[in-house]
């Protein structure tokens, strides 16, 4: 009994003493803990004479090579256009249009017109002489009067626009010499229509478009001269 209670007492003793010493040694490494937390909680000391911005940042210095000297520039030689004065425009003189007469016939293969004299018929008519009647046989070369012209083409003029328009009519009396072969050279008004415009319609168709039977004298052909009549009318 007495050497229970003697364990008892020493082991109670001994668990004391563990305790004390496992709260001590929890208590250190608390310590330890704070301070270690402290040191780093603390700013990172700079070295005496170098600043903040030196201790973090080093520049290292870098070498670049000389780069050539650009060449000089090569002096072009500019050269002044001389400047051309512009001439003064010369005006042109205004062009006169040449106003032609325009005649009312048709404009197919015209002959220009000759304004002949009129020549004033007092009722004489030249008729073939009958009952060994002689005929007027001028000098060498003049035609001979006297003699019926006979026809051998007599197609009708183109009636003048203006004229049938206005309504004119009436009859020319051609003067008309023919020469050997029977063809018109020479054709003059002998008794006016009244008209202008029938007058030299009537007298272009007889020189271009007339064609006569040659006139024969001794039994040769010659030249001669005769009146024709050529009418107007619009009712045909």
């Amino acid at each position: 009994m007495v050497k229970t209670l003697r364990l008892s007492a020493t082991q109670a003793h001994e668990s004391q003493r563990l305790d004390a010493a496992r709260i001590s040694g929890i208590s250190s490494a608390i310590a330890l803990h704070f301070i270690a937390l402290g040191l780093l909680m603390m700013p990172a000391q700079v070295p005496i004479g170098t600043s903040a911005t030196e201790s973090r940042t080093r520049f290292e210095p870098v070498f670049r090579e000389a780069l050539p000297p650009p060449p000089p520039p090569i002096p072009v030689d500019v050269v002044e256009r001389p400047r051309v004065t512009p001439k003064p425009a010369t005006p042109t003189p205004p062009q006169r249009e040449s106003v032609q007469a325009q005649d009312n016939t048709p404009a197919t293969n015209e002959l220009p017109s000759i304004d002949a004299p009129v020549i004033v018929d007092h009722g004489e008519t030249v008729t073939t002489p009958s009952g060994g009647g002689e005929t007027t046989v001028p000098g060498d070369g003049q035609p001979v009067s006297g003699i019926t012209l006979q026809y051998l083409s007599n197609p009708k003029p183109v009636y003048p626009r203006d004229a049938l328009r206005d309504g004119l009519q009436g009859t020319v009396m051609l003067r008309v010499v023919v020469d050997e072969s029977g063809n018109p050279v020479e054709v003059s008004v002998a008794t006016s229509s009244g008209h202008r415009v029938l007058d030299r319609a009537a007298r272009e168709q007889v020189l271009r478009k007339w064609k006569f039977v040659p006139a024969r004298q001794n039994g040769r052909a010659v030249r001669a001269v005769g009146t024709v009549p050529v009418a107007f009318s619009i009712n045909g």
